[in-house]
């Protein structure tokens, strides 16, 4: 850990955000550099500066962090490059995102984190048998009061939740988030919802499933 940490500390500071972020993957992840730069891009990770683009220099940004071996390149010359943190240094972000308050991870063997939730990107991997629906972060309303201001990136994955709990879902507390992501597999968003995503003026990156017959046409709004 500490010659991870002296690898870190030497990255330029805009640098350290973006090798966080790969940590909010689960451990072992292979992400395709293609959708890494997307998510870089929708949370304003990397800026365009007057000499090169903003592609530019994600690919700057991708080669100096694989050349300091804290990322490592997959299938570089292939049709689908990837890239992945090793698992110590997947820990050490883990390790370091918390304690700048970034982003926090609730899963289910710890589901008391979620009372921490005043990082502005929070990644949930939801269990029905073990996670109490008190617990979750969508249905717990003293926990959204403290996190919605901060709150810009919600992602929440697992297994299927109960037919009922859907109903209780809100978003409007978190007015802030640029990007939202309720995997399919986890629930599938109904009308209700559905009209308190059109109120977040702020979204730049959604990704839902729904059953619904049309979608509002406020979301031309988006």
């Amino acid at each position: 850990m500490k010659v991870i940490e002296l690898s870190y500390d030497h990255l330029p500071h805009h640098m350290k955000p973006c090798i966080l972020f790969l940590a909010s993957f689960p451990k072992d992840t292979a992400m395709e550099r293609v959708v890494l730069k997307i998510y870089w891009r929708v949370e304003r990770l990397v800026e365009q500066t007057e000499m090169k683009s903003l592609e530019e220099e994600m690919e700057i940004y991708l080669d100096k962090l694989t050349s300091c071996s804290l990322v490592i390149a997959f299938n570089e010359i292939g049709d689908a490059p990837t890239c992945q943190l090793h698992d110590l240094v997947h820990k050490f972000c883990l390790i370091k995102a918390r304690e700048e308050k970034w982003f926090v991870q609730i899963s289910s063997s710890d589901p008391s984190s979620s009372s921490d939730l005043m990082a502005s990107m929070v990644n949930i991997d939801y269990n029905k048998e073990h996670f109490e629906p008190n617990n979750f972060v969508l249905l717990n309303s003293k926990t959204k009061r403290h996190s919605g201001k901060h709150l810009y990136s919600l992602a929440i994955t697992g297994d299927k939740m109960e037919d009922r709990l859907p109903d209780a879902c809100h978003l409007r507390d978190f007015r802030l988030l640029r990007v939202l992501e309720l995997i399919p597999s986890f629930m599938m968003v109904k009308d209700s919802l559905l009209n308190e995503i059109v109120m977040l003026n702020h979204l730049r990156f959604l990704r839902i499933g729904t059953e619904v017959k049309s979608i509002p046409s406020s979301f031309s709004n988006l």
